[in-house]
């Protein structure tokens, strides 16, 4: 998930902004996520 949300390479310094970042980009790739796990199986 890292590499497809672009947190391979952080460009910010200090550990409160690249956790918020990750956690932006982790609560955007479960949006996505979302529609896919909803369908009837």
């Amino acid at each position: 998930m890292k590499a497809a949300a672009g947190q391979d390479n952080t460009r910010f310094r200090g550990v409160p902004r690249v956790g918020f970042a990750f956690t932006l980009a982790a609560a955007v790739y479960d949006l996505v996520r979302l529609p896919k796990l909803l369908v009837p199986a």
